[in-house]
């Protein structure tokens, strides 16, 4: 049976786990089968490679934070829209990032995400 308020904190503590900088976490809400595709690449990684991509996002910024969270939640899982912000360590200028995660869940662990961004804006992210 589909409760949404526990698929509302599950997606809370996902994106929590991230901005915390919270890797193990992170991988703990995945099915030991997750998979996690983005529109950059369009390929398909595990979860520890998104954790390490995560991690190396990390070294370009500081006070990351996910504003502006619209969350969605159905049976089977969550979309969020949201604003990624932080300010950049090369120049302390703030930066923003609009995107958007659609999770599919199974037995109460994430099985494959799908992870939108804006490529531009990620740019400004890495300069």
């Amino acid at each position: 049976m589909f409760d949404e308020a526990t698929m509302q904190a599950f997606a809370k503590h996902f994106f929590d786990c991230v901005e915390a900088n919270d890797m193990d976490g992170l991988i703990a809400c995945y099915a030991p089968d997750g998979t996690v595709w983005n529109n950059m690449d369009q390929k398909v990684i595990a979860p520890r490679d998104i954790a390490e991509i995560l991690t190396r996002f990390d070294a370009l910024v500081t006070d990351k934070q996910y504003e502006q969270r619209e969350l969605n939640v159905f049976p089977g899982g969550f979309v969020q829209r949201h604003m990624l912000c932080g300010k950049r360590k090369s120049d302390g200028q703030r930066v923003e990032m609009p995107a958007c995660l659609v999770a599919e869940m199974s037995g109460g662990k994430v099985t494959r995400t799908y992870d939108y961004i804006d490529s531009a804006k990620l740019a400004e992210f890495m300069q």
